[in-house]
C-alpha cells in the first residue's frame, strides 16, 4: 500500500531528463537514474510477473520479475523481493544483457523502522558486482511533508537547492 506514492520522486518528469544521463551515476554513487526508474516502475510496469513467494530473514516476500521496456536500460531484467507486510523492496537484483548479476540492493530487517503507519528503510546497501559499494542512510524523515510540486522540475533539481 505504500509503494504507490501519490507523486513519485523518481522519474516524475522523465521526459525532460536526457537519455544519456539515465545510465550515469547518481550523485557519484553506485546508483544510476536507471536503477531508480526500475524501482519506481516495479508497480506500474507493464511486464511484471510474480515468480514466487520467499522468506528473507524470516519474513514473507513476493518475488517479482520486471522486464524493463525502456530502450536505454542497462538491465535485461530486475528481480525484486517485496516484504508482504511492509511493502518495501528488501532485495533487488539487477541483471544485464547476458543475464549476469550487475548489482544487488539490500535492506536488512533491523534497518527498517516504523514511522507513523509506514515502514521506512533507514539503511540501504547497493553492491555492484564490479566491486563498488554504496550505502544510503536516512538520519531523519518527515512523512507527507508539504512540498511544492515545482521543486521537482528538471530546472529546480539541476540547481541543487
Amino acid at each position: 500500500r505504500y509503494a504507490a506514492a501519490r507523486k513519485p520522486l523518481a522519474y516524475q518528469h522523465s521526459a525532460s531528463t536526457a537519455v544519456y544521463r539515465l545510465n550515469g551515476s547518481m550523485f557519484g554513487t553506485g546508483f544510476s537514474y536507471d536503477d531508480f526508474a526500475q524501482l519506481q516502475h516495479v508497480i506500474s510496469h507493464r511486464k511484471v510477473r510474480i515468480l514466487d513467494e520467499e522468506q528473507l530473514e524470516g519474513r514473507a516476500n513476493y518475488v517479482l520479475e520486471t522486464l524493463p521496456n525502456f530502450a536505454y536500460s542497462d538491465y535485461r531484467r530486475v528481480v525484486t523481493f517485496i516484504d508482504k507486510q511492509w511493502c518495501i523492496p528488501m532485495r533487488t537484483k539487477f541483471y544485464g544483457a547476458e543475464d549476469q548479476l550487475l548489482k544487488e540492493m539490500l535492506v536488512a530487517i533491523e534497518d527498517v523502522r516504523q514511522v507513523g503507519d509506514r515502514f521506512v528503510p533507514y539503511r540501504t546497501v547497493l553492491n555492484e558486482h564490479t566491486g563498488g559499494h554504496t550505502e544510503i542512510r536516512v538520519n531523519e524523515i518527515e512523512i507527507d511533508a508539504n512540498l511544492r510540486d515545482r521543486i521537482f522540475t528538471g530546472s529546480e533539481l539541476g540547481r541543487g537547492k
